[in-house]
């Protein structure tokens, strides 16, 4: 019995230790770890994709329309490193809809989990789809989801999110 609970622990420390980055820097402008597993931020260039996969990143999801970066293949390098590379375009307010919102929460679900890097070009459409995915399908209240927003990256797309919610538009 003794050696069930020695195996048992070491088998939950060997669950712990998988599925974690190890980063001592950050590796994504604005980054933010917005859960164990999850981290949102701005676009990576090279050195910052090569970081990521080398501190345990496995997935990419890119929403970052194409035309924004041109010289920058961000698929061929995340591919080149062995990486699972996601992409939807979001060019802004124009795409905070519901079949958005749909499309990352499959993404997330599908890699809840394996160590994740969520990106735009700052953070600000990451955190706009956040709160709206924390209040269409996780019944977050409007005020926690634009929080949760806030959190994951959101700021230039408030107004937007806010109004989307049903909330009053900030004091500025």
């Amino acid at each position: 019995m003794r050696i069930h609970w020695q195996l048992l622990a070491i088998l939950i420390g060997l669950f712990l230790v998988i599925g974690t980055v190890q980063a001592e820097q950050d590796f994504l402008p604005e980054q933010v770890q917005f859960k164990p597993w999850l981290y949102t931020g701005g676009q990576p260039d090279e050195e910052q994709l090569r970081r990521a996969a080398d501190a345990g990143i496995d997935v990419v999801i890119d929403l970052r329309p194409r035309d924004e970066t041109p010289d920058f293949n961000e698929r061929r390098l995340a591919e080149d490193l062995g990486l699972d590379y996601r992409y939807r375009p979001v060019r802004g307010a124009v795409d905070l809809t519901e079949d958005s919102v749909d499309w990352l929460d499959r993404q997330l679900s599908d890699v809840e989990g394996q160590p994740t890097l969520l990106h735009c070009s700052t953070g600000n459409r990451v955190g706009a789809l956040m709160a709206l995915r924390a209040h269409w399908l996780h019944d977050a209240t409007p005020e926690d989801a634009l929080a949760l927003g806030k959190e994951a990256g959101l700021t230039e797309l408030e107004d937007d999110v806010r109004r989307i919610l049903g909330l009053e538009k900030a004091d500025d």
